[in-house]
């Protein structure tokens, strides 16, 4: 649970804010505590279909990549099971999962380069 940083008091105020989602205050002093963040879009639920640029590589074998592909604004977190490189144009079908380990990412059962 937080606390402000000022006074010691648990007793905290969230308000939305433009720029970092919410914006946590301290009810008894009035101070800034902390940006809560922004709320995360929902996933679609069922098969999707994603075409972007692999921007970074995790993990990748000849059999086997994780990575994040940036497609239409948005980063994608995602795994397949074929092997592909960072620059690669790629469109990817699968749906999102919440992996108990690495946490909630796009499960590609299609993968292909495009060009």
């Amino acid at each position: 649970m937080a606390t402000c940083f000022n006074c010691g008091s648990a007793n905290l105020t969230t308000s939305p804010h433009p720029l970092h989602g919410t914006r946590i205050d301290c009810a008894d002093c009035g101070r800034f505590v902390k940006w809560g963040g922004k709320p995360k879009p929902p996933r679609p639920a069922g098969e999707c279909t994603y075409t972007g640029k692999l921007i970074k590589v995790f993990v990748a074998t000849d059999r086997y990549t994780a990575g994040i592909l940036k497609a239409s604004g948005d980063t994608i977190k995602f795994r397949t099971y074929s092997h592909w490189e960072e620059g690669d144009i790629l469109t990817v079908s699968g749906r999102w999962i919440d992996d108990p380990k690495y946490g909630v990412q796009f499960d590609a059962t299609l993968a292909m380069r495009v060009k």
